[in-house]
């Protein structure tokens, strides 16, 4: 990661980037498969250099559990300035300065009152009252933001805008659980179900 952090305002102008590219393709009926990108931006927020992921990796990543779990354990050593700053510079030609992961996802929310309990035993996909969403993270060394924009169908399939969280925001208070998979896998299934 590079040196200068950028400020809030600029990782808002970041995720409004991709919440754009992102609600164009969901808007236009096509899927949104999960991507990570390397970015470095201004200290405005506006993106300098970008270099997307190889889509083979990532498929690779949303695949399976397994998958999955190697893929948080990547995130947290590219976040990491002392193990992959070199690597960083000399793979992509330059350092980022955040990484933006989008994907849609399932999700299925639970307030604390209203006594329900996830079913832990279901994957989110399985869940009766799971929904879909455009999943935006953006990763930085120590910390992650993550937006979440419902998909609704009706009337057309659109996404509907959610909030970019406060600066001081408790993300880890966030009740939720999400579920990303190759959109290949099991869409038709989850819009007819």
């Amino acid at each position: 990661m590079s040196d200068a952090p950028l400020s809030w305002s600029a990782l808002e102008a970041v995720h409004e980037h991709f919440r754009r590219k992102a609600f164009a393709l969901v808007e236009d009926g096509q899927e949104l498969a999960p991507q990570l990108f390397a970015v470095r931006a201004n200290p405005r927020g506006e993106i300098l250099q970008m270099k997307p992921f190889p889509a083979d990796i990532m498929r690779r990543a949303f695949a399976d559990d397994l998958g999955k779990r190697a893929f948080a354990l990547m995130l947290r050593d590219l976040t990491n300035d002392t193990t992959f700053r070199a690597a960083n510079l000399r793979l992509l030609g330059f350092t980022p300065n955040v990484y933006v992961q989008i994907a849609e996802a399932w999700f299925v929310m639970r307030d604390a009152e209203d006594g329900k309990l996830i079913e832990a035993s279901l994957p989110v996909s399985a869940q009766a009252d799971r929904r879909e969403c455009v999943f935006i993270a953006l990763h930085l060394t120590g910390r992650s933001v993550v937006v979440r924009h419902e998909i609704v169908d009706k009337p057309r399939r659109h996404a509907l805008r959610g909030a970019f969280p406060a600066d001081n925001a408790d993300l880890a208070a966030s009740r939720g659980l999400f579920a990303m998979q190759d959109p290949t896998r099991g869409k038709r299934e989850k819009r007819d179900g």
